[in-house]
């Protein structure tokens, strides 16, 4: 306290007491303000805390839902063009596959029955 407001108060016959009661009363005063204002800021920041994060959870479906469905499309798409592609493709190479194993079938037959005839000659000739 400066002495000038020491000497006003003196003067006044309130005296140094009152003086600093007044302004610790001003102090309290100010500090209930701020807590009240504290509250108030704090209950603000709470409650756009839980706003962004349900936003946040609401943005991340979204998002993964939007990219599932892009999947789903691409894949039936996808599977679906490979069924066209598969069987444009497929009908060749059956044909080949076919082609191929009617000739080992037939190679194998005509061995078969070239042996048999040997096998007849062999026992003609031996009677």
């Amino acid at each position: 306290m400066s002495t000038n407001s020491y000497r006003r108060a003196l003067r006044n016959g309130s005296g140094c007491y009152t003086y600093y009661e007044n302004k610790t009363s001003d102090l309290r005063m100010m500090i209930s303000e701020l807590k009240s204002s504290l509250a108030e800021k704090d209950s603000k920041i709470s409650s756009s805390t839980a706003d962004l994060a349900s936003r946040k959870d609401a943005y991340f479906r979204l998002s993964y839902d939007k990219l599932l469905a892009r999947f789903c499309a691409y894949h039936k798409s996808a599977e679906k063009s490979n069924n066209k592609m598969l069987c444009s493709d497929l009908l060749p190479m059956q044909t080949e596959q076919v082609n191929a194993v009617n000739l080992e079938g037939a190679e194998e037959l005509a061995a078969e029955e070239a042996v048999a005839e040997e096998d007849g000659a062999e026992e003609d000739a031996a009677d």
